[in-house]
């Protein structure tokens, strides 16, 4: 399992340096690599036969909310890293991954119900990290 989330991960942080590298900006840009994607999720979840089981009663609603999520989220992305000089694309998609790490953080705060001394410290060092990468 943590074999394949460093495989996760790996491809997070490859896509849009990747995608950066075609010249195309912005919306554009994601347009292209998310038509690759749907291709590539839509085939994987025919062949795993789609169900609904195991589903919330609201579930299409988590589905939105996540699908507004991520579309903002890269759309917002994409067109700071388009306008950004090749040898900043690096230190703004760290910036994105400790966002994501602080986020991810929060979440599990939050479901826990625990905001221990070393969970704060690591807040705290997202943030000094994110300022002092930018500077």
């Amino acid at each position: 399992m943590v074999l394949k989330m460093i495989v996760s991960g790996l491809l997070f942080a490859c896509w849009p340096l990747l995608l950066n590298r075609s010249g195309l900006a912005g919306a554009t840009s994601l347009m292209g690599a998310m038509a690759v994607v749907t291709t590539i999720v839509v085939t994987f979840a025919l062949l795993n036969h789609p169900t609904l089981s195991g589903a919330t009663s609201h579930w299409w609603i988590w589905v939105i909310a996540s699908g507004l999520c991520s579309a903002v989220g890269m759309l917002i992305m994409c067109s700071v890293t388009a306008k950004a000089a090749p040898t900043d694309i690096g230190t703004l998609i760290v910036i994105v991954t400790i966002a994501q790490i602080a986020g991810t953080a929060l979440y599990d705060v939050v479901m826990k119900g625990d905001l221990s001394l070393k969970t704060a410290a690591g807040f705290v060092a997202a943030v000094a990290a994110a300022i002092l990468l930018k500077k």
